[in-house]
């Protein structure tokens, strides 16, 4: 059972799984330049490439929230396989640094979405598009949640991360109310009848279930460790 969590090897090759993520994560942009060339993207182009960063900045905001129970899921499954490794939260905080590159790419994503919207759909007309928000409150929650994404994505290096202290936590917990607002604007701009954003709402419910469960459903001598804490190397 061991060599099934013969994963100790990975923390050893954090570049090429770095490079691995960075692939990943490039896919829904390689897709839609491969589109692009081959004029593939659709009888409505802008719809295409608007719904593809949309879905993929979000995507990828689930993802790396994932990484803190993933952590506590591993390290659960390691402890009753009796693994020799992976025991130990510890052992998985290699994963984290994996977490900001995910993050990143959300917020990359969430840009190109957002300046689709401005340039593209809107021709950059501030009147037109302060009349859109008014009209289509959805974009309104998209507003907010991009706004909210700024700090979180500013703040996000080490240096940063060493200058702000415990407020560099306080800012990146709004990392769950981001994806709130993400869903709720797929979610509210979806037509009647099509269920596309619910495998997404269940996911960031499960996901914000854990995190209260994680706070205040240990014990009270345990002291809560989100994955936040972890000094870089």
């Amino acid at each position: 059972m061991t060599s099934l969590l013969n994963i100790e090897r990975l923390s050893k090759y954090m570049r090429e799984l770095k490079v691995w993520v960075f692939i990943s994560a490039s896919i829904p942009l390689i897709i839609l330049l491969f589109e692009f060339l081959f004029g593939a993207l659709g009888f409505d182009p802008l719809d295409r490439i608007t719904r593809m960063t949309g879905r993929a900045a979000l995507i990828l905001l689930l993802a790396s929230l994932l990484i803190t129970p993933l952590r506590h899921w591993l390290m659960w499954i390691a402890i009753h396989v009796k693994a020799h490794y992976g025991k130990r939260l510890s052992d998985w905080n290699w994963l984290i640094k994996l977490r900001r590159m995910i993050g990143l790419f959300s917020s990359f994503y969430a840009s190109l979405h957002l300046i689709i919207y401005v340039w593209l759909d809107q021709g950059a007309n501030l009147t037109r598009i302060l009349s859109d928000i008014y009209e289509r409150k959805f974009i309104l929650v998209g507003v907010a949640a991009f706004i909210l994404l700024i700090p979180v994505t500013v703040t996000s290096t080490d240096n940063m991360r060493r200058k702000l202290g415990k407020n560099w936590r306080r800012i990146h917990r709004l990392v769950y109310l981001i994806a709130i607002l993400a869903v709720t604007h797929f979610w509210m701009l979806t037509k009647v009848g099509v269920y596309d954003p619910y495998p997404y709402i269940a996911a960031v419910v499960l996901l914000l279930g854990w995190r209260v469960w994680y706070i205040y459903g240990i014990s009270e001598d345990e002291t809560p460790n989100d994955g936040m804490e972890v000094t870089p190397r």
